[in-house]
């Protein structure tokens, strides 16, 4: 996975009802846009909500055609334990797809989701994010992408303008 040609993911695992439907078109755009840039590598960490609605995303896209791949960061092995059975079946079903699968920890401990957002951070040049609150996780690892440099694009904004949500 080149660097320069990877683009990370990262946003709230709880969306605001009636958002999806405008976050799939701005995702589908995004990705559409590093695409023409020769970004080749799409980089998610695999928590429900937003990276969810990217993973899906992406793999309709994959699956259209698109010369694209999904690799995930998985914070540790067991990180869907608690999940409903169709988040996990979705889950199951990325990882198929996945070109690659790298898990942080062997199991959940309190350092595994912020070392899980630094690894995404350190292998990509790119962010698409959807933060809407800077005091999050979503709100760190934005952060971190913007002091680490990448060209980060946040559709929060645009989306919650859209919605009607403001």
């Amino acid at each position: 996975m080149e660097h320069n040609q990877t683009c990370c993911f990262t946003g709230h695992r709880t969306l605001p009802r009636g958002v999806i439907r405008y976050l799939i078109p701005r995702i589908t755009d995004g990705v559409s846009y590093l695409l023409d840039r020769e970004v080749r590598h799409f980089l998610l960490g695999g928590a429900l909500g937003f990276d969810t609605v990217c993973a899906r995303t992406l793999l309709c896209m994959k699956l259209s055609g698109y010369d694209l791949d999904i690799h995930l960061a998985l914070p540790c092995n067991d990180q869907d334990m608690l999940w409903s059975a169709e988040d996990r079946e979705i889950y199951r079903e990325v990882m198929k797809f996945a070109a690659s699968v790298t898990h942080i920890e062997e199991h959940y401990n309190k350092w595994c989701m912020s070392k899980r957002n630094q690894f995404m951070i350190d292998s990509s040049a790119f962010c698409i994010a959807y933060v809407e609150r800077a005091r999050s996780g979503a709100g760190q690892t934005l952060r971190m992408a913007q002091n680490a440099g990448l060209t980060v694009y946040n559709l929060a904004p645009d989306v919650i303008k859209a919605s009607g949500l403001e």
